[in-house]
């Protein structure tokens, strides 16, 4: 996890039980976002594999992005919270 400051935090996947969780996984129309209640997600992009951001918002409040206009494919999600950023790789059907 990168941090606002420019430290590195890395973090093993089991260890991430109170971590950001998206689901479902692979995802078909909606894309729900679970946050533990310290996390605030002050801005999102939603890359494709060339690197193109093809979703970006700013002040994201809702717990949901519809995906549903997105060709099939794999993506990566990067959420820039209060405590750093967080990166989800995510299936488009």
């Amino acid at each position: 996890m990168l941090k606002p400051n420019g430290s590195f935090m890395y973090r093993s996947e089991k260890n991430q039980v109170n971590s950001t969780q998206i689901f479902p996984n692979p995802v078909e129309k909606t894309l729900h976002i679970s946050i533990p209640n310290k996390l605030n997600i002050q801005s999102l992009q939603i890359f494709n594999l060339t690197g193109s951001i093809v979703i970006s918002e700013r002040d994201f409040a809702k717990k949901t992005i519809n995906v549903q206009n997105l060709p099939s494919g794999i993506y990566l999600l990067n959420l820039q919270t209060n405590e750093g950023i967080e990166i989800h790789k995510f299936v488009k059907q």
